[in-house]
């Protein structure tokens, strides 16, 4: 009887290189556990980073990417949304390092800017 040879095993590659796209170092971020701002994060994200910067890697934003999404925002949100937004955005980059999904960003080509926040509250204490 002749002995049948199978076929070598194909050889295994190494997978293929993934991007840190916005949108991976999102879901990254949002399986977090134990986040108190977790459902407002998603609105966030999903309303106006998503639309935007999914796509794109830390490493191809630049700060006029991120003042063009401010100047957006200010004509239609309070300044204070502004920087919640933008400070998820921040915060999403910088999981993403921590976890090694990333390199850090230079500083010198992304740095971020938030909207100056008056949230000063007048009491009066005159009787009732």
């Amino acid at each position: 009887m002749k002995r049948v040879c199978s076929a070598a095993p194909p050889p295994t590659r190494p997978p293929p290189f993934i991007r840190p796209t916005l949108a991976r170092l999102w879901i990254l971020y949002e399986s977090k556990p134990d986040r108190a701002s977790r459902n407002d994060d998603v609105c966030r994200y999903s309303l106006h980073l998503a639309p935007t910067f999914a796509e794109k890697t830390p490493a191809e934003l630049i700060t006029l990417d991120i003042d063009r999404l401010r100047v957006k925002l200010s004509k239609t949100h309070k300044p204070q949304t502004v920087k919640h937004i933008l400070a998820l955005l921040r915060r999403v980059i910088r999981h993403g390092v921590k976890n090694g999904r990333c390199p850090l960003p230079d500083p010198s080509r992304l740095h971020f800017s938030f909207p100056e926040v008056s949230n000063e509250k007048t009491e009066s204490f005159t009787k009732a």
